[in-house]
């Protein structure tokens, strides 16, 4: 895939190891992880860092916290970057689920209700509907924020 960094694909892959980790509230490893953990770890991996400053919840994640590690993107289908969604699913401004567009424009995401474990599924409203029924219209930006990692802001934690 021309125009994609090796950061990208380093961060997809990192990601993508953790399939089949079973979900878990808070959780920050292999044994047990969250969405918005599944994303630290994923950047951590790539960096082959261990940055205890990178923010692990979704608030800080969205630049709304201490620290950015994310720039705003509006285009989830851009294919030349992993794309971060963040929902809000009762559009209280507060972020409660993250998943991640891969290069390929699959999604990955730490379930809490289907199978319970981190999983990856083709870009299809109809899994969509299935998995998350409330995903209708999720993507519109009323209740999501599309993100993209900012590789230069995190180096410099």
């Amino acid at each position: 895939m021309r125009g994609l960094s090796r950061r990208e694909f380093a961060f997809q892959r990192a990601l993508t190891r953790l399939v089949g980790a079973p979900y878990r509230f808070g959780g920050r490893s292999r044994a047990g992880i969250d969405c918005s953990s599944l994303i630290v770890r994923g950047i951590r991996e790539t960096l082959r860092v261990n940055v205890a400053k990178l923010p692990w919840m979704t608030a800080d994640q969205l630049g709304k916290g201490y620290r950015g590690i994310t720039q705003a993107t509006h285009d989830p289908d851009s294919g030349c970057r992993c794309t971060l969604a963040f929902f809000d699913w009762d559009e209280d401004s507060i972020y409660e689920h993250a998943a991640i567009r891969l290069l390929d424009n699959s999604w990955m995401w730490a379930s809490s209700s289907v199978g319970k474990v981190v999983r990856i599924d083709p870009s299809s409203e109809v899994i969509w509907r299935r998995q998350w029924r409330e995903i209708e219209g999720a993507l519109d930006g009323k209740r999501s924020a599309l993100r993209v990692v900012d590789w230069s802001a995190v180096q410099a934690f």
